[in-house]
């Protein structure tokens, strides 16, 4: 089988992720359905820019007035039509995404009240809820952080630690709170994540949820778990969460909420914190989170 404009363009990139490349094959496909033909690099600027057009979604006109740059780019083909084209397209997608976040303000609740909601778990002694939402709101998390292993044993902590295979809550008897993070989205870009904290509160909550799982003679104990203790699985774990969340919000609208904290840059030191805890670039923090910074017109 002869190899396709974008095989050849993957062949030249060796250090692209398998991600990466399921995501541009997936792109040219679309692309080559669109123009109805493989050979992308003979269709004009104008020619493929007025197909693209066509598609309602910036998004996804963006994604594929990409894939045809990368093609001529590689071909060393005129592309820089195409990219004034893709300018356009990345104002109206900053346009519709500034849209969205003055809706989000008026629907999402304050920070106060994720406050407010997690403290009233802890004293209804519903210490999942409340180690669920702890999490979210300190560590500015995302659902895969919260599928961890909980633990009472310095043995099995050093274990997991070893290993670096999984996302592990360790609680010790002095008080101090483990949180090692070695599966979560961007661990290629930041590896392995230790945070380290004092909270007797938040060390009680688990202990005693520890103790809940256990007189059910639960051995592993998991986060995010069914009834009788078996592990949630990976493509469920966003309902799972939201059944323990104010108003059953998303992990990403806990996250806009704490953002849009920051509304100037005099509270950078906030906007660092969280950007080191979640962890992603600031820049995609203020872009896709915040609801109280919007980004400029290009």
């Amino acid at each position: 089988m002869s190899k396709t404009e974008i095989d050849h363009y993957i062949l030249s990139k060796p250090n692209l992720s398998d991600n990466s490349k399921r995501t541009y094959r997936k792109n040219y496909e679309n692309l080559s359905d669109l123009m109805q033909t493989n050979h992308i690099n003979d269709e004009s600027q104008e020619n493929i820019y007025n197909k693209i057009k066509t598609l309602k979604n910036a998004n996804t006109r963006h994604m594929l007035v990409n894939i045809a740059i990368m093609i001529k780019k590689y071909n060393n083909s005129k592309h820089t039509d195409l990219i004034k084209r893709r300018e356009l397209i990345r104002t109206d997608i900053k346009d519709n995404r500034n849209e969205r976040k003055e809706y989000k303000k008026d629907e999402l609740p304050e920070f106060k009240e994720l406050i407010r909601y997690r403290n009233e778990l802890y004293s209804e002694n519903n210490y999942k809820a409340y180690i669920i939402n702890y999490i979210l709101i300190e560590f500015s998390t995302r659902n895969k952080d919260l599928d961890l292993i909980i633990t009472d044993s310095l043995q099995e902590f050093r274990k997991f630690k070893k290993e670096e295979k999984e996302n592990v809550l360790y609680v010790a008897n002095n008080g101090k709170n483990y949180y090692m993070r070695n599966s979560y989205k961007t661990h290629r870009t930041y590896g392995k994540l230790l945070n380290i904290f004092t909270n007797k509160k938040f060390n009680n909550a688990v202990k005693d949820y520890i103790k809940e799982q256990r007189e059910q003679d639960i051995k592993q104990i998991y986060l995010l778990n069914t009834n009788n203790g078996e592990r949630i699985g990976k493509d469920s774990l966003a309902h799972h969460i939201m059944r323990f969340t104010l108003n059953g919000i998303s992990e990403s609208d806990i996250n806009k909420i704490s953002v849009s904290r920051v509304t100037d840059m005099k509270q950078y030191k906030l906007l660092k914190k969280i950007s080191k805890n979640r962890p992603t670039s600031i820049q995609t923090l203020i872009e896709e989170y915040s609801l109280s910074i919007e980004e400029p017109k290009s």
